[in-house]
């Protein structure tokens, strides 16, 4: 929140570390400057996403349901078109006792 961080470098990578059952990054989406992210959540591939549409703290991804425990949900910068970077400014993680609610 207020602390986003970015890259141009392919193969930067930012991971969340969580106990429960679902995560959301949040981020920058601009159609100037976005770059895409490959997402892992355990160390396994899940999809690549491009970061093109919205504005400050967009929700860049959501996992999908997961069983409770200890996760780690990591993006990594995988493309980006000239002058474009990737930007993250927060997490956040879904529990029993913590419902996100959109």
């Amino acid at each position: 929140m207020n602390h986003e961080r970015a890259t141009d470098e392919v193969g930067s990578s930012v991971k969340f570390t969580f106990y429960g059952t679902k995560a959301r990054a949040y981020g920058t989406l601009d159609k100037k400057s976005g770059g895409s992210f490959d997402v892992f959540v355990d160390n396994e591939y899940v999809e690549s996403m491009t970061l093109r549409w919205g504005g400050p703290m967009s929700k860049l991804y959501q996992t999908g349901l997961l069983p409770e425990g200890r996760h780690i949900l990591e993006l990594k910068a995988a493309v980006f078109r000239e002058n474009s970077n990737a930007a993250i400014d927060a997490f956040a993680f879904e529990s029993p006792a913590n419902e996100i609610r959109d």
